[in-house]
């Protein structure tokens, strides 16, 4: 699940530059949102059935639950990556990578945002993950311990690392200004991830004002 904030700082447009060594305090806009969720693959389609009452959680799918005493979570359902990009790209990102991609580009699409040369440095990615590639990980884990190192692919830990989902939106948009990501440490995982987002946001308004 993946939700983004494209955020602007409000100022003189015809300003070709921005000046960080600048004290003065911004203030700091949301400019366009995109999202990748339980409840759909965009903003609009999650927002309404949000408000409609309409409910993410629904039996696991993705793998067998017959051991488990939890049958149910909140998946993203009928997610098919080929219908937003191509299949070596697809193969190249892990589902976090995916869905971070696709709620990038609904956000700047909504935020009419148009990166160019001039601007390119001036606009930064900041990425919060709870833990990463997970998918990525078991999938390495396993062919290493059924198959042997010799099995492992070169792409093991770009696709398994949390800074992939910044590299790749960077990338995606054009974005060539500060990239970071947050991935959350194992330890904190159980009890922070679900403000991880929240606590991102505001790290990135200090950021820009």
């Amino acid at each position: 699940m993946v939700f983004v904030f494209l955020l602007g700082i409000e100022g003189d447009d015809e300003k070709e530059t921005m000046n960080y060594e600048d004290d003065t305090l911004h203030r700091v806009v949301i400019t366009g949102l995109g999202t990748v969720s339980p409840c759909g693959h965009d903003v609009p389609t999650s927002w309404n059935n949000i408000v409609s009452g309409r409910s993410g959680v629904a039996p696991i799918t993705l793998f067998p639950t017959d051991d488990l005493n939890v049958k149910i979570a909140a998946e993203v359902k009928e997610w098919d990556p080929m219908r937003y990009m191509e299949a070596k790209d697809a193969r190249r990102r892990d589902q976090c990578v995916r869905f971070a991609v696709v709620a990038a580009r609904e956000g700047a699409r909504q935020a009419g945002l148009t990166i160019d040369e001039w601007h390119a440095f001036d606009i930064g990615v900041f990425v919060g993950t709870a833990v990463g590639g997970l998918n990525s990980y078991y999938d390495v884990c396993s062919a290493h311990i059924l198959h042997g190192a010799r099995r492992v692919g070169t792409l093991a830990i770009p696709l398994m690392v949390g800074e992939s989902a910044s590299s790749h939106v960077a990338l995606e948009l054009g974005a060539r200004g500060p990239n970071m990501a947050r991935p959350q440490s194992i330890r904190t995982v159980m009890t922070n991830s679900c403000g991880f987002g929240g606590h991102h946001t505001v790290l990135i308004l200090k950021r820009l004002e």
